[in-house]
């Protein structure tokens, strides 16, 4: 077992040292200066993402975590349209949305106008949001309207859980029961096809090693010779590969660490939207360099309320406290019960989706590999813990992050 820890740390460090020929250089793109909502996601989903992490004990098997922090921030902003200006539950969503850091705009409509604009951009990550309440709770139309026209959300009032039902999964397990109570939801999803896509021919089992000294067998593994960009990232310890989508307005960016047994709190202390940015900047096409990948599905679901209150926002979930007048006609102590958030993929030969179909269907063939696994091109396997994000290439905004530490 140890010898083949070793081995596998080997590869990763010849992989990036030993690379073959560069072929060209992100360092003439444009520079992206992560900015408004893209900025204001990007800052948020990695402090949610640590937040997650911190939450699960050391001694645990180390959970998989999958987020889409642009829908996620589309959903708060959405609440924080509904906050008294100045009050506290307004200021703790600004706190922690950074907004003042973004330089969001404290005039409302301007607020909501940025917000749609970045998502009419990123238009491809999919979502269903939706406020669910009791039948006795009154709505203010105009609040209704606008999370309709700006956000794409749903009213949900009094309706049985089956109605409402996202990739084949129920969302709502139950109605606040309190006529001045109501719940958020947030579902999110990408499909996107591979620019170099791997043949099914050369997947074959292997052997992922978790954290915590925890090994899975027979992990279906993807494989691909091709020319993508690579940066080492020394600092961290770390390499990242970015691995675009046919149209390539999207990316999948893999940060992989040099050492088996990595937790990736390293990784997760140093990344922040103006690392990522720098970072990408700095990689560069090399010739082809041969990646291999497990292939995997992730369903994630989250009740957010106890991560979000230790992250700072508390008053939206205390009746007396959360001062929501927006939503309502006539009625001022409403709450928020939960913020449910939930994100699917499947990643698979041809790209990443919400559902099977990533996946193809047969995946033993009778045909003989055409990857030449003796060759002495570099070798990048991620066949341990690594940490990955979605990304708009034009814009920088993340639509999805997370990590993935065993199957």
């Amino acid at each position: 077992m140890a010898i083949c820890l070793i081995k596998i740390y080997l590869i990763c460090i010849m992989a990036i040292n030993v690379l073959p020929k560069q072929i060209s250089s992100y360092s003439n793109r444009p520079i992206i200066i992560p900015r408004k909502f893209t900025l204001v996601a990007n800052y948020f989903g990695f402090n949610l993402l640590n937040q997650l992490n911190n939450e699960q004990s050391d001694d645990e098997i180390r959970k998989n975590i999958l987020i889409a922090p642009l829908s996620l921030t589309a959903t708060l902003t959405m609440l924080h349209l509904a906050t008294n200006d100045g009050s506290p539950a307004n200021q703790q969503l600004e706190s922690i949305l950074a907004f003042s850091m973004a330089n969001i705009s404290p005039d409302r409509h301007r607020e909501r106008e940025s917000l749609r604009k970045i998502l009419l951009k990123t238009n491809d990550l999919k979502n269903t949001r939706a406020l669910v309440a009791n039948q006795t709770l009154k709505i203010n139309l105009d609040y209704a309207q606008m999370i309709q026209d700006y956000f794409k959300a749903e009213i949900i009032i009094n309706q049985n859980p089956t109605d409402f039902i996202v990739n084949g999964s129920t969302l709502i397990e139950h109605i606040p029961e309190s006529n001045e109570a109501v719940m958020l939801l947030d579902a999110a999803f990408f499909h996107g096809i591979w620019l170099h896509r791997f043949d099914i021919t050369n997947t074959r089992p292997s052997t992922f090693y978790g954290a915590n000294f925890i090994s899975y067998e027979n992990v279906p593994f993807m494989r691909l010779k091709a020319a993508v960009a690579v940066v080492p990232l020394d600092e961290i310890d770390a390499a990242m590969i970015e691995l675009p989508f046919k149209d390539q307005r999207y990316a999948l960016y893999m940060i992989l660490p040099s050492r088996i047994n990595d937790d990736l709190s390293l990784i997760r202390r140093a990344i922040n939207p103006w690392y990522i940015e720098t970072s990408i900047r700095r990689m560069d096409v090399y010739g082809k360099i041969m990646i291999e990948l497990p292939t995997f599905g992730i369903e994630a679901e989250y009740d957010l309320r106890g991560t979000l209150e230790r992250m700072g926002i508390r008053d939206i979930f205390h009746q007396k406290m959360a001062n929501l007048s927006s939503i309502m006609t006539d009625q001022e102590n409403i709450f928020v019960t939960d913020i449910k958030h939930k994100v699917r993929m499947e990643f698979g030969e041809n790209g990443i989706g919400p559902v099977d179909s990533m996946y193809t269907k047969k995946r033993k063939s009778k045909q003989k590999s055409k990857l030449n696994i003796n060759s002495k091109s570099a070798a990048l396997a991620f066949d341990h813990p690594f940490l990955y994000f979605l990304r708009h290439t034009r814009t920088g905004t993340i639509l999805l992050i997370g990590e993935i530490h065993g199957f």
